[in-house]
């Protein structure tokens, strides 16, 4: 079904023009690019206000650092298709990022929901939680993602910081300490 790469070494690049996506493989090829000239001929092509990319249909996105200002078109893309997890995830990132947690702790929890051992979508739902003071509800999260990815360091530091805001000093050090290894 709908959903994103987890560990994906490729790199997403939307052009200077802001009117098309491409992704580069690490060595530098091309692997993909949209919209082609057959695209641009079927009249397919990118519809986007600078802060997201909506394919036509809103059947693929995705939203760069601004934030507040892609927070409608992302909206937009789940009125025009509710089921699209990767909609869903993205609107909760950049909500988030806005500083409107609360609003994004629901789509993230569908997100992990849906996806279990989404390690990025579990590091986000935790982290939104210790934003709003449920570091409790947030460890379990974190150490579910440790289980995914436990070599990754920014999981550990995160969950060393719940267990602080809870007064777990040893168990916050034991986790600043693996993410160091």
């Amino acid at each position: 079904g709908p959903g994103f790469e987890k560990n994906s070494r490729r790199i997403l690049v939307a052009d200077r023009g802001n009117n098309r996506i491409l992704v580069i493989h690490p060595q530098g090829n091309t692997v993909f690019v949209y919209p082609t000239p057959a695209d641009l001929a079927a009249g397919r092509r990118l519809i986007y206000n600078d802060d997201a990319f909506v394919e036509p249909g809103g059947r693929a996105l995705i939203a760069n650092e601004e934030s507040e200002k892609a927070v409608p078109v992302l909206q937009h893309a789940l009125e025009l298709t509710p089921t699209y997890l990767e909609a869903k995830y993205q609107l909760a990132l950049a909500l988030q990022a806005s500083g409107q947690e609360q609003k994004a702790i629901p789509l993230l929890q569908e997100v992990v929901a849906a996806e279990p051992r989404n390690a990025p979508a579990l590091t986000n739902l935790g982290l939104a939680l210790v934003q709003t003071g449920k570091s409790r509800e947030a460890i379990p999260l974190y150490q579910r993602a440790i289980k995914e990815t436990p070599a990754d360091p920014l999981v550990h530091q995160d969950l060393g910081v719940a267990y602080l805001q809870v007064s777990d000093l040893d168990d916050a050090i034991g986790e600043f300490r693996a993410g160091l290894k």
